[in-house]
């Protein structure tokens, strides 16, 4: 008897191992086959795009007057590039890892690398040098409340694409060319005024403000319809609130950009992009992180109740990320009314 069932254990064991490695060499071949397929993405299209960019961009470029002594500031490159890696990486990782010490570790390295890298910079200027960037653009009130502006409207886009990609898949079921075909309101909208968008800020001053308003208007939407469909939603219900959301953050995206740069000093515009680009990337990792951490927290609450199906319990999920995506978009619009308040201002001392 025992015999047997030592057998019996061991077939079993040779099962679970086989299903195990066969499991595993799958898993190879489809991490693998994404790989080739990204990079083959990578190099037809983003990188041809790229190459043409830079290549059109040549002519409108002017080198900035030198006094021929400027050297690259190599230890500030590894200094930044450090610290944002230590910012950046733990958000994109931690919740995932479930938030362990180094995570923790990592962002109080960051924050010291930041404070050497003001160290440095000053003593660069006291010596003469041209620091990588330089620490008193932060002087200029304008463009600190831009990257305010910035950081509150990428947080909550980024995070509203997170939740509402997990929700059409995972909540609706749908397959990832239907979420493709449910995203396209957004994109025709983002499109149309990004062409309107630009002509209109030139002329009217409101536009910014009507963005974000359009913005806050387009997460209510869609917080009314799921609230208000409940179990028999589909996606269809979402064309005009994705549609409003779409022309809301071209509406701010496209003039916010311009108008903070207008208040910056034209010797350093280039630090000023590259800050504002930077912000604006961290911004991303950092709405991911947030929102997609309180739509999982929610989820996994919402999980202990009984007597609710599945797909409600993912939907109250969705709508209490999106209300911290409509909170940053009251937050916008706030630091909107403050940047054009502080440019009316500048424009009046002038």
């Amino acid at each position: 008897m025992n015999t047997s069932i030592n057998r019996w254990q061991g077939s079993d064991f040779c099962m679970n191992y086989t299903h195990s490695e066969t499991t595993r060499k799958l898993d190879t071949k489809r991490w693998w086959a994404l790989f080739v397929l990204l990079l083959g993405t990578l190099m037809v299209i983003n990188l041809p795009i790229g190459i043409l960019a830079m290549l059109m961009i040549i002519p409108l470029l002017r080198e900035p007057p030198s006094n021929g002594n400027q050297k690259i500031d190599v230890r500030g490159i590894i200094i930044l590039t450090c610290g944002l890696l230590l910012l950046v990486y733990p958000l994109v990782v931690g919740r995932e890892a479930g938030w362990p010490l180094w995570i923790y570790l990592s962002f109080v390295g960051a924050i010291a690398l930041f404070f050497l890298y003001q160290f440095h910079e000053k003593r660069m200027t006291l010596r003469g040098d041209e620091p990588l960037i330089r620490v008193n653009i932060f002087k200029e009130r304008t463009f600190t409340l831009g990257v305010f502006t910035i950081l509150a409207y990428q947080i909550g886009n980024s995070g509203f694409f997170l939740v509402v990609s997990m929700t059409l898949q995972d909540a609706l079921s749908l397959s990832a060319i239907d979420s493709a075909i449910a995203f396209i309101p957004i994109g025709f909208a983002f499109f149309i005024a990004s062409l309107l968008g630009p002509k209109l800020a030139k002329t009217n001053a409101s536009v910014l403000k009507w963005g974000a308003t359009l913005l806050i208007a387009g997460y209510a939407a869609v917080i009314a319809v799921c609230s208000y469909y409940g179990n028999d939603l589909h996606w269809q219900q979402l064309i005009m609130p994705f549609f409003l959301i779409g022309w809301g953050q071209e509406f701010v995206g496209a003039p916010l950009m311009g108008t903070i740069m207008s208040g910056v000093p034209k010797e350093q515009v280039g630090s000023a992009s590259g800050i504002l680009s930077t912000f604006m990337q961290t911004a991303n990792a950092l709405g991911i992180a947030a929102i997609g951490s309180v739509f999982f927290a929610v989820l996994s609450q919402s999980a202990t109740y009984t007597g609710t199906s599945a797909l409600q319990l993912q939907l109250h999920s969705f709508i209490v990320a999106l209300a911290c995506s409509a909170i940053l978009g009251a937050v916008t619009f706030t630091l909107i009314l403050c940047l054009q308040k502080n440019q009316k201002e500048l424009n009046t001392k002038s």
